[in-house]
């Protein structure tokens, strides 16, 4: 913690010492690109060792200003950015897991087979805080810091889950997922559209939303599910294409666990908090204007 508010009170700092120090050694531009982005962590496993959870990479987009204070004749600089930048990831499970069902006789707890495919975006306002190194005058090549604050955060997908009445007989329920981690509240759907399955020898319903909200199963929100800061380190090359424009790629690597441990549950035990650390990993592709 006390690192992190080092950092915020270093950043105005090294924005006005850069532009302050380098008024005649100074160009900006803007920038703007594509992010494939990633949350990596290590996935549940069965009490086999097989994995039940899988993530993919997610398409957003970045756009924003970018600075440059020349230090040694063009060759090395500080090149500081602000950035709206979309992360996330795809997420997958499959595998054993409890969902609390409403019932015409009460909540039951029930044990089964689930399935959740999941999309999350993440928006952040990103301050990076790159040194560079020019070898050549079409070549930059770049490492540093990025601070990101989340703005914004939602995801999209579908969960199944099937199980055996006590009647003995398969059954299944199928319910799209709308997430807005930010403003969904607990028990929250995201329609008004029901379906109603009758289990256990006709003597129960089940009646359950087509579409639910992010926390939609918990009885209280203890906070959002991610954490809104997060700190990274930065990497990339830069080709000019013209003196004005250029062609960039970049790796963003999180250090910080952008899960809030809270509400990071087990899916094959949901009263069980996970230890885990699930970081951002971002490839970067920029085609940037300097003035």
């Amino acid at each position: 913690m006390k690192i992190r508010k080092f950092i915020i009170l270093l950043l105005p700092f090294l924005f006005y010492s850069n532009i302050s120090l380098g008024q005649d050694r100074l160009s900006y531009g803007i920038k703007a690109g594509l992010n494939f982005s990633t949350i990596k962590g290590e996935n549940e496993k069965d009490n086999l060792g097989a994995e039940l959870e899988g993530s993919g990479y997610l398409t957003g987009f970045h756009i924003g200003v970018i600075f440059d204070v020349w230090l040694l004749e063009d060759q090395f600089g500080i090149a500081p950015e602000l950035l709206f930048s979309q992360k996330g990831g795809k997420y997958n499970y499959d595998g054993s897991g409890f969902l609390p069902l409403s019932t015409s006789n009460g909540i039951l707890e029930t044990e089964g087979i689930r399935k959740v495919f999941l999309s999350k975006v993440n928006s952040y306002l990103d301050i990076p805080i790159m040194i560079y190194y020019k070898p050549v005058d079409r070549l930059k090549l770049s490492a540093g810091i990025n601070v990101g604050f989340m703005i914004a955060s939602g995801g999209n997908g579908e969960t199944q889950f099937f199980w055996r009445d006590t009647d003995g007989n398969n059954q299944n329920l199928l319910m799209e997922l709308d997430y807005n981690y930010f403003r969904d509240k607990p028990g929250e759907a995201s329609t008004e559209e029901t379906e109603v399955i009758i289990v256990d020898g006709s003597s129960t319903t089940i009646e359950y939303p087509t579409s639910i909200g992010a926390y939609y199963f918990d009885m209280e929100k203890k906070g959002n599910v991610h954490n809104i800061m997060d700190l990274g380190l930065n990497a990339d090359v830069t080709f000019f294409l013209t003196k004005g424009i250029s062609l960039g790629g970049r790796v963003n690597y999180g250090l910080l666990d952008v899960s809030n441990d809270d509400l990071d549950f087990s899916m094959q035990n949901p009263s069980s908090n996970r230890s885990d650390k699930d970081k951002n990993l971002s490839f970067q592709v920029s085609l940037a204007f300097n003035f």
